[in-house]
């Protein structure tokens, strides 16, 4: 699981969202100047607090209500950041008068239902505290008052950031695993969510990009306590503006990472397309397990040989997706529905697995006698023993003579021969050869 938080600031135009951003990254990385609006683009970077990583990203000034074209694009910006942070710094100038945009930023906060810090900034003396109180009316929590531009308070702040995303992290271990639902727009990720919850927790519409934000559920099943995270879905880089991908991509990288476990919905209507396999392949580099949930199956008159024809062309475009569960699903008559849990839940179980070493070695020495490696540039390749180091995923370690001369079809037979024997459906196995 990933150990870094994404954090944002947002606020209007010229209340100091880039000084700050540039005091807790330490350098100039934002542009800072007296006229408003200076920071049109989302600017991000990394700071360490603590012993703990963070990303932050600085968004252009958000004006509420705004016609203009490079207005809206900032606001769009900003709205999306928002939706795919851990955490929101939302930054107001002390010494304004409180105006409509400050309303709505306020309000579009609370109603996100997530972590945020409320920070008065440019408190350059203490004549100025006394002026938090006009901002008790927004109905925010307690403000930090700091001051970005001498420094004033920073590591305050920056202890409030750690204290608030390591909360989140702690409420994080409270479940066995987590599940994320992924997919392009509408293909039923929101609907699969609400039939497991029996409840209806995400908006279902015929309009793709429906879900905005990724939302939490738990369900306990079999003893089991289980996050299921329903994402908004993923569009093509020509369907969408360069803003919008860019922080898709933050999201669905940073999801990936966090969950144990992908259902990687496809329609079945469709073709199983780049943007498909460029996703799953993600998904296997980074060892997660993978359940390949196919929805729709309402909408093909023969089911049999629709399911068959759907399989063997995502086979034949990806052949090692073989070792990953199908499921042929139709959401919207409730079909199969608990089959994607149960099977996500004997995935999990699969990247659990450790194998006793004598039971591998038994088996190394039966795959060798059927297939021994190949000599490579006169040298006889022999594997000494092979032993499991690690779980969640599993990784292999066979110890030989000349690690770097087996060939990838001799590493690809012997994790098939391991799968044969062991199991591991839904789990990305790592095989590693080293010397001994």
């Amino acid at each position: 699981m990933s150990n870094k938080n994404t954090i944002v600031i947002i606020g209007k135009p010229n209340v100091g969202k880039s000084t700050l951003f540039n005091r807790i990254i330490g350098k100039s990385h934002s542009i800072v100047s007296e006229q408003e609006g200076v920071t049109r683009d989302r600017i991000k970077s990394s700071f360490i607090w603590n012993g703990q990583n963070y990303d932050i990203i600085d968004t252009g000034g958000y004006i509420s209500n705004s016609k203009k074209v490079m207005d809206l694009e900032v606001n769009i910006q900003s709205d999306i950041a928002k939706n795919e942070s851990d955490l929101i710094l939302l930054l107001m100038d002390v010494k304004q008068e409180i105006t409509a945009n400050d309303r709505d930023l306020a309000q579009s906060i609370l109603k996100l239902n997530k972590p945020y810090l409320f920070i008065l900034n440019k408190v350059d003396n203490d004549r100025l505290v006394s002026n938090k109180n006009n901002f008790y009316e927004l109905g925010l929590n307690d403000p930090i008052m700091i001051s970005s531009q001498t420094g004033k308070n920073i590591g305050d702040l920056l202890d409030r950031i750690h204290g608030s995303l390591s909360a989140k992290k702690n409420n994080d271990k409270l479940h066995d695993f987590s599940i994320a639902i992924i997919g392009t727009p509408n293909v039923g990720k929101s609907s699969l969510i609400n039939k497991i919850m029996n409840k209806n927790l995400s908006i279902v519409t015929d309009i793709a990009g429906t879900t905005r934000d990724s939302v939490d559920s738990s369900i306990n099943y079999f003893n089991h306590k289980i996050r299921l995270i329903d994402t908004a879905g993923l569009r093509k880089k020509s369907k969408i503006t360069e803003d919008i991908e860019y922080y898709s991509t933050v999201r669905t990288g940073r999801i990936i990472d966090e969950c144990d476990i992908v259902l990687m919905m496809l329609d079945i209507t469709k073709d199983f397309g780049k943007q498909d396999q460029d996703i799953i392949r993600n998904i296997i580099s980074k060892g997660k397990g993978l359940v390949i949930v196919i929805n729709k199956l309402d909408l093909v008159k023969n089911k049999q040989e629709s399911m068959s024809n759907y399989i063997n062309k995502i086979r034949y475009k990806y052949s090692s997706l073989k070792n990953y569960p199908f499921i042929f699903t139709s959401v919207k008559e409730n079909k199969r529905v608990r089959d994607v849990i149960s099977t996500a839940l004997e995935v999990n179980n699969n990247r659990s697995l450790k194998i006793k070493t004598r039971d591998l070695n038994l088996w190394l020495a039966d795959v060798i006698k059927a297939n021994p490696p190949v000599a490579i540039k006169g040298k006889n390749l022999k594997i000494k023993f092979v032993s499991q180091i690690r779980i969640c995923p599993p990784l292999f370690v066979f110890h030989t003579n000349h690690p770097k001369l087996f060939s990838v079809p001799y590493k690809r037979y012997l994790e098939n021969q391991l799968r044969l024997k062991f199991g591991f459906l839904g789990v990305s196995i790592k095989i590693s050869f080293r010397s001994k």
